[in-house]
C-alpha cells in the first residue's frame, strides 16, 4: 500500500522539470541538457536497481527508493521531453511528422508495457 502513493504523487515531480526545461535548454542547449539528463537518469536507474535488490526490504530502503525517484524524475522527464526537439533539428522537413509519430508511439508503448508489468508485480 505504501508504494501506491509513490506512483500517484510522481506527477508532482514533473512540475520542476516543466518549469526548468525552457531555462536549461536556453542556457545549455537542447543537446547538452539532454545528454546530462540521460546520464543522471542512467545513474538513477542503477541506484534504483541497487536499492530494489536489498533483501529483505526495509522501511529505510523504501524511503531511499522514493527519494531517488523524486530527486531524479525531473531529469528523466527533461530527457524525454527534449527528444522531440532534438528530432525536429535532425529530421528533414518532409519527414518530421513520421519521426515524431514513431517517437511518440515508442514512448506510449514503453509506458503501457511498464504499467502492465507493475500491475503484474503488485
Amino acid at each position: 500500500p505504501q508504494y501506491r502513493w509513490l506512483f500517484s504523487m510522481i506527477g508532482l515531480a514533473a512540475v520542476p522539470a516543466a518549469l526548468l526545461m525552457p531555462l536549461v535548454n536556453k542556457k545549455l542547449g537542447v543537446a547538452i541538457s539532454t545528454i546530462i539528463s540521460n546520464l543522471i537518469t542512467a545513474g538513477a536507474i542503477i541506484a534504483l536497481l541497487s536499492v530494489a535488490a536489498i533483501d529483505p526490504p526495509t522501511h529505510s530502503s523504501f524511503v531511499l527508493y522514493a527519494t531517488i525517484i523524486y530527486a531524479t524524475f525531473p531529469f528523466a522527464l527533461l530527457s524525454q521531453l527534449s527528444s522531440g526537439a532534438m528530432l525536429d533539428r535532425v529530421t528533414p522537413h518532409d519527414q518530421k511528422s513520421l519521426a515524431q509519430g514513431i517517437n511518440n508511439s515508442l514512448y506510449d508503448f514503453a509506458s503501457k508495457l511498464y504499467h502492465g508489468c507493475v500491475n503484474l508485480v503488485f
